[in-house]
């Protein structure tokens, strides 16, 4: 046990006597180490150097306890660098428990529940305990040592009485308006503590109307990897409305490229897709729709996809998949919606992405034709999927070749291209409604991040007066018969 300033002391001492190496070898070998006051008095860079070298040794050998009176945030400026004080931070926290104060007072739907900036989605996949709150005229220097129940109830009093003797959480206010978390069980006379870290609430950082973006209803087809990762994107810069349409599930094979992890295999990727953006930001309202678009499901099921569809201001096609092109071109052309489709090509070597806002761009339809026919005059294959359905992969013998890489890069083009049609800049960063995106060289790319816009040589597309639901059901319906 001893202060920090002691220990760095005794390792500065051992460096100037050539000892460094002895000094950190005995105090690798005790099987706890307690530090304490961190944060307390400053100490110099090399220091700072000379204790993040004796964590790193006792890293997954020895257990280390560390105290401070200082958040996580601020030990980049007590250790004098950022990248060394999360190094640092990295190890500590590896094997440590993390714990989400998900709501204090009544149930978060109660009127006079306080509002915790915890997504509600983490109710369903965290262990949830349900204690009590104290609020105590004490300075948060003496709770913070509390470590047994019988220290706690010292400190509460009587009202210690409502916890019982089996196992319990609590959390306690201070008067310097600090909270701190316990958990007890039973059996037991120790308490389970945690650190408290307050995220800080700094400005957002995009420059984006954040404002607009939320009220902005984005549609995504095809929540495969290149969809996930547009998803997500899109959910970071401000939007906080989707529909999201995709009837597979993810499978192991798709974690090379998928947004999502282990813990989603075997879900459905519109279903993990609307809860990694729940867990993105508690306000985004993302609504799953488990089924394929242009799929032989029951009219009544494809009238809601359908319907849901045409609510939203932007539509974004992520499948590559000409049938789904074909039916939401169909809907935004119906009810004067944007629309953003993307594609990456076979082996990474790039992609094409494209747009169409009614009074601006030409339709969905005539800029597709313009890309098939630059296509079909350009020198050399184009390495377009050879398959249909989501991914271009049904109907293919192997899947796409391309790394996570090449999709998130991708993806991000994709993201940027949709923020600037829906915040609707004018005039738009993007002056072509199509672009031929090169990652790599070769086919018509010289050089990698090669880009070639698109010239439509088509009239600019026209608003069209929205029909009624009845009409624009039996348009819908039409088409799919017609397929």
């Amino acid at each position: 046990y001893g202060t920090l300033t002691d220990l760095i002391d005794s390792l500065e001492e051992a460096q100037a006597a050539g000892r460094l190496n002895q000094r950190l070898k005995t105090l690798t070998h005790p099987a706890l180490l307690v530090v304490d006051e961190i944060g307390y008095l400053p100490v110099t860079r090399t220091g700072a150097i000379l204790f993040f070298q004796l964590v790193n040794r006792r890293y997954e050998h020895a257990s280390t306890v560390l105290t401070s009176n200082q958040g996580f945030e601020r030990w980049g400026e007590i250790l004098h660098d950022e990248v060394m004080a999360a190094a640092l931070l990295d190890r500590l926290l590896h094997r440590c428990h993390i714990a989400h104060v998900l709501s204090i007072g009544p149930p978060p739907s109660h009127a006079r529940a306080i509002p915790i900036g915890t997504p509600s989605v983490l109710r369903q996949i965290h262990l949830v305990y349900s204690g009590r709150l104290f609020v105590v005229e004490s300075p948060s220097t003496v709770i913070d040592p509390l470590r047994t129940v019988g220290q706690l109830r010292n400190t509460v009093g009587q009202r210690a009485s409502l916890l019982t003797n089996s196992g319990w959480s609590c959390v306690i206010r201070t008067a310097d308006q600090k909270l701190a978390l316990f958990l007890h069980f039973a059996g037991s006379d120790d308490l389970f503590t945690f650190k408290t870290v307050y995220g800080p609430s700094d400005p957002l950082r995009s420059g984006l109307d954040s404002a607009d973006l939320a009220t902005k209803r984005v549609g995504i087809v095809g929540l495969g990897s290149l969809g996930s990762k547009l998803a997500t994107s899109l959910g970071r810069s401000g939007v906080r409305r989707f529909d999201l349409v995709d009837g597979d599930i993810l499978h192991p094979g798709n974690l090379e490229r998928h947004d999502g992890d282990w813990l989603d295999v075997g879900r459905h990727k519109a279903e993990l897709t609307a809860r990694r953006l729940n867990l993105i930001a508690p306000d985004i309202q993302a609504i799953p729709w488990t089924t394929s678009l242009g799929a032989q499901v029951s009219s009544e099921e494809a009238g809601n996809v359908r319907a849901a569809l045409a609510a939203c201001d932007l539509l974004i096609d992520a499948t590559a998949n000409p049938d789904v092109f074909n039916h939401l071109a169909l809907i935004t052309m119906q009810n004067n919606q944007l629309m953003v489709w993307g594609s990456v090509y076979a082996g990474g070597l790039g992609g094409e992405i494209a747009r169409s806002r009614a009074g601006k761009d030409p339709s969905p339809y005539d800029i597709r034709q313009a890309m098939t026919q630059f296509y079909g005059t350009a020198e050399g294959r184009p390495p377009l999927a050879a398959g249909r359905g989501y991914d271009g992969s049904v109907g293919q013998d192997r899947p796409l070749i391309a790394t996570d890489a090449d999709v998130s890069v991708f993806a991000g083009h994709m993201a940027a291209y949709a923020l600037d049609a829906l915040v609707n800049h004018d005039p738009s960063a993007y002056g072509a409604p199509a672009y031929f995106i090169g990652l790599k060289r070769g086919w018509l790319f010289e050089d990698p991040f090669d880009t070639r816009p698109l010239t439509v040589d088509a009239p600019v597309r026209k608003r069209s007066a929205v029909p009624n639901v009845a009409e624009l059901d039996i348009a819908f319906l039409s088409e799919l018969l017609r397929e």
